[in-house]
């Protein structure tokens, strides 16, 4: 649940403003939320 919030709130700052340095915490979250995914699946 912490990488969906992450990545509401990279999304919400990406919408904001449209720079280069965006894409750094964009790529951080969508990393952040694929590792949480694949790490619950690992879970099961």
């Amino acid at each position: 649940m912490v990488g969906t919030a992450i990545f509401i709130v990279v999304m919400a700052y990406v919408g904001g403003t449209h720079t280069l340095y965006t894409l750094w915490p964009l790529a951080l979250g969508v990393t952040f939320l694929v590792w949480g995914f694949r790490r619950r699946d690992a879970d099961r």
